[in-house]
C-alpha cells in the first residue's frame, strides 16, 4: 500500500510540474512568461529574466498605484496644462483630453489603459501623489516591496529611456499584483469604454479583433506597448480549467500586425486544447 501511494505521489508530481517545452509553441515574441495565479506554476518561460523594455505595459503598474490612492473613482476632477504639455512632440499616445476638461477617476483609469493616455497617466500620477516624480519613486518601491530585483522605472507612460526597463517574469508578477484590486480587474478587462465626456475607446485586445479579424472570445483582459525600442509588448490574461493565467510577452515586431495579440491567442488555444486539472484523489479518500 505505501509503494502504491508513493508511486501516486511521483505521479502527481510529474503530471503538475512538467513545463510546455519551447520548441512545442512558436510565436512572434521574443520573450514569454506563462504563469498560474491558481498555483504559481511556470508553464512557459523564454528568456525571462533577460531585461526588456515595457513600453506601456508600464501603465498597469501607474493605475494599479493609482487606484491605492483614489478613493472615489466617480469624483470630478480637473485636467490641466502639466498632464498635455510636452505629450505631442514626444509622439506619445493620448486618451484626447484637453486643458480644463471635467471627468472622472473612472475616466482616467480607462483613459490610461485603453486607449494607452499618457495624457491620463499624467493626471493621475499629480493626482493621487502630487507629481510624476513623486509616483515613479512610488513605482520603484512597489517593486522592492513585490521582492522584483530586476525592474526601474523612470517615468508612468513607458516612453522609452534607457534606465526604464522590467523582464516578462517581473511584469508578470507586477500585473498579479495589480488583478488583487476588483476595480483594476474590471478596467483591465474592458474592451471598450466611453467617458463622462464622450470619448470613447477600445482596448488592445478589441483593436486586434477590429484590425486583424482576431478571435479574443477566450483573453480575459490585456495591456499593449509599443516603441521602436520594445516592439510590440502584451500582458494579458486567460482562464483555463478555472485557472487563471498571465503571458507577458516582449518583442514582437511589426508595429500595426498584431502579432502580440496573436501571441496570446496562440498560447490560449495550445494551453486549452492541452492543459487540464485532472483530479487522481481526493483529500481523505481511500486509496
Amino acid at each position: 500500500m505505501k509503494k502504491i501511494a508513493s508511486l501516486l505521489c511521483l505521479f502527481i508530481l510529474f503530471v503538475t510540474i512538467q513545463p510546455v517545452q519551447a520548441k512545442e509553441i512558436q510565436l512572434f515574441s521574443k520573450y514569454y512568461y506563462l504563469y498560474d495565479r491558481s498555483n504559481e506554476m511556470v508553464y512557459l518561460d523564454e528568456k525571462s529574466d533577460e531585461k526588456i523594455y515595457p513600453a506601456s505595459m508600464t501603465k498597469i503598474l501607474t493605475v494599479s498605484l493609482a487606484l491605492d490612492k483614489i478613493t472615489d473613482i466617480h469624483q470630478k476632477v480637473t485636467i490641466t496644462s502639466q498632464d498635455i504639455d510636452g505629450l505631442l512632440a514626444l509622439q506619445a499616445t493620448t486618451a484626447g483630453f484637453y486643458v480644463g476638461e471635467q471627468v472622472t477617476y473612472e475616466d482616467l483609469l480607462y483613459g490610461a489603459l485603453l486607449p494607452s493616455g499618457a495624457d491620463a497617466c499624467l493626471a493621475l500620477s499629480r493626482l493621487t501623489y502630487g507629481s510624476t516624480k513623486q509616483m515613479v519613486e512610488a513605482m520603484n518601491q512597489k517593486v522592492k516591496s513585490l521582492g522584483l530585483t530586476h525592474s526601474q522605472f523612470q517615468n508612468v507612460t513607458g516612453l522609452h529611456d534607457e534606465n526604464h526597463y522590467t523582464t516578462v517574469k517581473d511584469m508578470a508578477r507586477i500585473l498579479n499584483h495589480a488583478l488583487s484590486n476588483k476595480e483594476f480587474v474590471k478596467v483591465f478587462n474592458a474592451r471598450e469604454y466611453t467617458s463622462s465626456s464622450n470619448h470613447h475607446w477600445i482596448s488592445s485586445l478589441q483593436r486586434g479583433k477590429e484590425y486583424k479579424g482576431i478571435d479574443i472570445s477566450h483573453i480575459d483582459g490585456g495591456k499593449s506597448g509599443f516603441t521602436d525600442e520594445a516592439q510590440l509588448t502584451f500582458a494579458s490574461t486567460m482562464t483555463i480549467d478555472h485557472h487563471q493565467l498571465i503571458l507577458v510577452t516582449a518583442y514582437a515586431e511589426g508595429q500595426h500586425s498584431q502579432n502580440h495579440v496573436k501571441d496570446a491567442v496562440h498560447v490560449c488555444d495550445y494551453m486549452t486544447k492541452n492543459f487540464h486539472e485532472i483530479v487522481l484523489y481526493k483529500k481523505d479518500e481511500a486509496i
